[in-house]
């Protein structure tokens, strides 16, 4: 798992809702700290924190953490 990646999609996708750090903390009551962790890769959302990330942006959790979760797996047929 690349932590960086997964912080710049998490920010990407926050930044297209048009959350700001501080908002997307308050939403999750999380501190704005930890989402500027979880963004410049230093650590993940907990897993419960992915579920409530993934269900505020309307996207799936592979969407979260990978930016495009069927690369490499695509099936030809």
């Amino acid at each position: 798992m690349n932590l960086d990646a997964i912080g710049k999609n998490i920010a990407t996708i926050r930044k297209a809702n048009h959350l700001t750090q501080v908002e997307l903390a308050s939403r999750l009551n999380v501190t704005p700290q930890a989402v500027s962790k979880w963004e410049n890769g230093v650590n993940l959302p907990e897993t419960s924190l992915l579920v409530a990330l993934s269900q505020l942006f309307q996207v799936t959790i592979d969407e979260l953490l990978m930016n495009d979760p069927y690369k490499g797996n695509r099936i030809d047929g």
